[in-house]
Parts: C-alpha cells; structure tokens; sequence
C-alpha cells in the first residue's frame, strides 16, 4: 500500500497539535498514514509509521501557516481545517504514562506540581526574530513568585535559559526527553509560560494552563509575530492569559482564577 504522508511544522508544539488530528484520521478508518516528524515520541502511542520530516513532502499538511491572520478560529482547529477536516477533532493526547518511577519521585513530594517553562529564545530561533514574543523577566518571576507559594515548581524545557528561575524545587531543564517530558505533564495540576509547546501540551492533556504575553509581541511591527496572539493560540478555557504590562491587580485576578480552575479540575 502507498503510504500517504502527514506532517504538521517542525516544532515540538506542531508536533503536539498534529498527533490528535493523527488520531482522528485513524479512527476515522485511514491505515495509509505515515507521519513526518522530527518528534516521533508524540506519535509513539498510536499505531502508525513515522519518518523524518521533509517540508518538501506531505499530502496532507496539518500545519496552521496560511491561517495566522484569519479570525475566528483557533491555532489548533487551522491545523484542522488545513489537513481538510471539516468535523470537530477532539484536542486530547490520550498519553499512557511510561516513566512511572520520574512521576513517582515528583509525588513523593506530596505538592501539587506546577510545569514551568524554561526561558528560553521563543521558536528555539537564535537569530533574534522572536525575541518580541518573550514576556519581560520582571512580569515572569513576579507571576511565578505567586504560583511558587502553592505548588511544587519543576521546570521543563530545552536550550539556553534566558534568565534563571529563583526557587524552582525540581529543574528538568535539558534532562528530560520527549516521553519524559509529556509523563510529568500527565502528573502536573497545572501549567505556566509563555507561547510555546507548553500550550498545546497543556490543551491536549486537558490540565489548566496559565500563559504570560509579551505586550512586544502584540505590537510588533512583524505581521507573523503580532497575529501569535491569546485569541489565536489558546484553544480550551481552560488556557488563561495575562500580558506582561498589566497592573498588579489584573494580573492577580487572572492568577487566582487560575488557582480556582485547577481547585476544580
């Protein structure tokens, strides 16, 4: 049988927001897919082949570009949309956690965990053009200075950390590999960032996610950075945002919702 391949962006987030459309499409009876990704991990639990992405390649291209400036929808359903699926597509991973002893060092803690994003240069770009969708450190550390006094603060992330997170209990940084990573997701209450995987890994677990905006981003100049916006990006009401200039009270008030969603969830 000719394999018809799929591919989302070549992100971890793209991969994360491609495996439930994936999913869908396998439900939905199709046992030609192979999935082009450089993050074959997210795929693992399903039964179909991967191969390394080639942007080049895909018939069907469950990728949001194309989609950025069109209202009314969100990241994940222009994915959707663009791999030619009209009916709603369930944003959920299913995950079987694997690395039950990591989560059970985590709970031996006996708090609530809290995944933190490592800050880091968004898109893992090093050339500098995303750098007006990273929040300023004085909101970031001011919002987890909060969370901190209520959870188990474990970090996650990969790369070189922009600036460093003053009382983390648990540093996963760099320490963790994909399966790892969406194991102790599995455990976690809740989660705080920025625009990054850290949404839909948040989203497709269904945990209440807190995410912190640059007001940088939302202005700038750049047609592709300032359409990244909350409206556009957060797919669940369970995904709350602040933006980084906010006063103290607004960004408190989103901070206790927050607590609340997690109290109920």
């Amino acid at each position: 049988m000719t394999k018809t391949v799929i591919r989302g962006g070549s992100g971890l987030g793209d991969a994360l927001y491609l495996q439930p459309i994936v999913r869908h499409l396998l439900m939905q009876g199709r046992d030609d897919l192979i999935v082009g990704t450089d993050y074959p991990a997210v795929f693992s639990q399903l039964k179909v082949p991967t191969t390394p992405l080639v942007k080049s390649q895909g018939k069907i291209i469950g990728h949001y570009t194309g989609r950025k400036s069109v209202p009314g929808t969100s990241q994940f359903e222009d994915c959707c949309i663009r791999a030619g699926i009209n009916e709603p597509v369930e944003m959920v991973l299913n995950w079987k956690p694997v690395n039950k002893t990591l989560i059970n060092q985590l709970k031996r803690f006996g708090k609530p965990i809290l995944l933190v994003s490592m800050p880091r240069s968004p898109m893992g770009r090093n050339d500098g053009f995303a750098d007006e969708l990273m929040p300023t450190q004085e909101a970031y550390l001011a919002v987890l200075g909060t969370l901190k006094k209520h959870f188990l603060i474990v970090q996650v992330g990969s790369g070189k950390a922009l600036f460093p997170l003053p009382g983390i209990d648990v540093d996963l940084g760099n320490k963790t590999c994909v399966t790892d990573l969406i194991d102790v997701a599995t455990a976690a209450s809740g989660m705080f960032g920025y625009c990054s995987f850290m949404i839909p890994l948040a989203e497709s677990l269904n945990k209440p996610g807190l995410f912190l905006w640059s007001r940088r981003g939302l202005e700038s100049k750049s047609a592709f950075i300032n359409t990244i916006t909350p409206e556009k990006v957060l797919h669940k009401p369970s995904s709350l945002h602040a933006v980084d200039d906010w006063d103290v009270r607004r960004i408190s008030e989103t901070v206790d919702e927050f607590l609340r969603q997690i109290g109920s969830s």
